[in-house]
């Protein structure tokens, strides 16, 4: 799932890619971010390219991509979830185990 500009997200100007940064750090920039509502990250990767996200909508991103998708949720938007376009259900990071966006669990 890839959501850019003209495909469903939009880039935070400030600040749109942060370049090769863990997962991790990607989540903690976007959660620390209040105009953050998600990141696009390099696919199946622990270090990969970064990108912060505004007015993402789900079912304009591409598809079959070689990135996944991750939103802030909940009203206080601390954590960051990945998301499946093709059930637009959230996955947890945490206690649940995160999936990519194939619904593969990472590490299965």
């Amino acid at each position: 799932l890839n959501c850019y500009r003209g495909h469903g997200g939009e880039p935070e100007i400030s600040r749109d890619v942060l370049g090769m940064v863990t997962l991790g750090e990607c989540q903690w920039n976007c959660a620390n971010d209040a105009k953050c509502q998600g990141i696009v990250f390099t696919a199946h990767a622990e270090k990969g390219e970064c990108w912060i996200r505004t007015e993402i909508f789900l079912a304009k991103c591409m598809q079959s991509t070689g990135w996944d998708v991750w939103m802030k949720s909940g009203i206080q938007q601390e954590s960051i979830e990945q998301v499946s376009l093709e059930s637009q259900l959230e996955q947890a990071m945490a206690p649940a185990a995160p999936v990519h966006s194939d619904g593969v669990p990472v590490g299965g």
